[in-house]
């Protein structure tokens, strides 16, 4: 027999004879009551059922539609928060937000630990938020939620739309109804808003216009707390830009080419080049792989200067194909297989490309096709997390004309910028 420590629906964790702790399927067992043992006076308290949280570890964790890394990204656990456990499959714990919706973690990322439900709570009962203040401060926004003292609090980030969010346990909003909704509309911060999300927990969303970071201040007299948002900063971040295809030492290249004769290698140039200015723009060093027709690169090459320049991001530009006119839609592929050198780059190279195809889909409004893993030389080859992007279908009549579009390639341009932002970010 093996002592049950706790469950969730169709699993039970239990503690093998030295001592280590797994999950097992409820099919494969029987469970069998066992009276607890004497306490000699009969005065003993009995141990309660748990529930589990896991609890995220030194760095973000991304969390998923579904248990597998290819899945899109829903919402971002910052370090040290803790989730809900629901379920559990072949390594992946399946976890449920405050806002109710459910995702799923990599086992590898956080830690189980008991939950007793209002045992985890704030003491005293006593904490009131009065109010929120909010101005600009530089190019960010200040947020002093004020209260009647300091408090613990859990944030969370939401994607589609982009949302932080900062969970007060043991607190009770004291705050006019009219009152907790605060238009901002200043440095990509459009709106504050506040609610009694639980009887016992007071909730603060700040609607987002773009990935915006955020660190925590002492306020005034510990009357609350104050949050800075900001925009993630890009300086002197050092990205490789890799326009697909053009003509190299080993001949011309123009990729696929569109039913209605656009190559593949002028669509991938334009883009990159809008890119280029929109990451200058804000402090990055950005380096291409080429700046027109010809490149001095070899495929593998491409990839060996990005690692003597020590990018910290490279990034391969491209439209797809099909054989069938009808397929259309975005991707993103990495590279990072486990068990090898690369494979401990795996989950900062998944966020990388979860973070560009995520901002990317909504932008364009096309197909999401998802992050998917393949062999492609500028990815295998790369030191630094990279991702290659299908921007669209060259193949497909319809996205061709949108591809041939400076305005559809700006856009693009504009959601690759957004989801680097959204790495940088987290």
């Amino acid at each position: 027999m093996l002592p049950v420590l706790g469950k969730v629906p169709g699993w039970y964790l239990v503690q093998l004879s030295d001592g280590r702790r797994g999950w097992i399927s409820a099919d494969w067992v029987e469970p069998v009551a066992v009276p607890p043992p004497s306490d000699g006076g009969g005065g003993g308290q009995k141990e309660e059922a748990t529930s589990y949280v896991a609890v995220v570890g030194s760095k973000p964790v991304a969390v998923l539609a579904g248990p597998g890394p290819v899945y899109r990204e829903v919402a971002t656990a910052p370090a040290g928060s803790q989730l809900r456990v629901v379920g559990e499959e072949q390594g992946w714990i399946q976890v449920r937000l405050d806002t109710g919706l459910t995702g799923w973690v990599p086992a590898t990322l956080v830690t189980l630990k008991p939950w007793k439900g209002d045992q985890e709570k704030d003491e005293g009962g006593s904490l009131r938020i009065t109010g929120v203040q909010v101005k600009p401060l530089g190019e960010g926004v200040q947020v002093w939620v004020q209260g009647t003292q300091a408090f613990s609090y859990q944030s969370l980030r939401l994607y589609n739309p982009e949302r932080l969010v900062w969970d007060i346990p043991g607190a009770v909003l004291d705050v006019p109804p009219d009152g907790r909704e605060i238009p901002v509309g200043i440095n990509g911060v459009a709106r504050i808003r506040m609610s009694q999300f639980t009887p016992d927990t007071v909730r603060v969303v700040a609607d987002l216009t773009t990935s915006l970071k955020f660190v925590v201040q002492e306020a005034p007299e510990g009357k609350g707390r104050i949050f800075f948002v900001e925009k993630p900063s890009l300086k002197n971040v050092v990205i490789v830009l890799d326009p697909g295809h053009g003509t190299d030492p080993d001949g011309r290249d123009p990729g696929a080419v569109g039913p209605g004769g656009t190559l593949e290698k002028d669509v991938n140039l334009a883009i990159a080049l809008k890119l280029a200015d929109l990451l200058r723009a804000e402090g990055a060093k950005v380096y291409l792989t080429r700046e027109g027709e010809t490149t001095p690169y070899r495929l593998a090459e491409r990839a060996f200067y990005a690692n003597e320049l020590g990018a910290d991001v490279f990034l391969s530009i491209h439209c797809n194909a099909s054989l069938n006119p009808e397929v259309g839609g975005t991707s993103t592929y990495v590279y990072a297989p486990p068990g090898t050198e690369l494979g401990q780059q795996r989950e900062e190279r998944l966020r990388l490309g979860r973070s560009i195809q995520s901002a990317l889909v909504a932008a364009l409004g096309l197909r999401d096709i998802g992050v998917l893993e393949a062999n492609f030389s500028v990815l295998r080859n790369t030191k630094m997390p990279s991702a290659l992007v299908e921007v669209a279908f060259i193949s497909n009549p319809q996205e061709e004309k949108l591809l041939r579009d400076p305005a559809f390639q700006a856009r693009a341009a504009e959601g690759i910028l957004e989801g680097l932002r959204r790495y940088f970010s987290s």
